[in-house]
C-alpha cells in the first residue's frame, strides 16, 4: 500500500504480513511467544523474537502464539497502514484456538 511503514504499521492488502514492528502483546494483553519456525518462512520477520507477525498472510491480520491454558494464539492490535497515515484494527473479543500455519 502507498502508506507502507513496516516498522509502524501493516498493509491491509497483504493482511499485515509486511509488519516488522516490535509489538509483542496481543489485543487481550497476552505476551507473544518467540517464533520457532523462522526458517520455514524466510523474510517474514519471525527471527525478530516474541513479536506480532502474519507469516505469508496465513491469517486476516498480525497475530502471535501465546502461553495461555485456553488459547494457542491471539490477534494483535497492529496499526493498519493507510494512504493518509494509519489506524488501529481490532476484531474485539476474537481469540484463536488454532491457526493453519504449515510447519508448526
Amino acid at each position: 500500500c502507498s502508506g507502507s511503514s513496516p516498522g509502524r504499521c501493516g498493509c491491509p492488502n497483504v493482511y499485515q504480513s509486511d509488519y516488522r514492528g516490535n509489538l509483542g502483546t496481543t489485543q487481550h494483553g497476552l505476551s507473544c511467544r518467540s517464533w520457532t519456525m523462522a526458517a520455514n518462512y524466510p523474510d517474514s520477520g519471525l527471527e525478530d523474537g516474541a513479536v506480532c507477525r502474519n507469516p505469508e498472510g496465513v491469517a486476516d491480520r498480525a497475530w502471535c502464539f501465546v502461553d495461555h491454558p485456553d488459547v494457542s494464539y491471539d490477534y494483535c492490535d497492529v496499526r493498519q497502514c493507510e494512504d493518509d497515515g494509519f489506524s488501529i484494527v481490532s476484531s474485539g473479543n476474537t481469540v484463536g484456538t488454532n491457526v493453519n500455519v504449515p510447519g508448526c
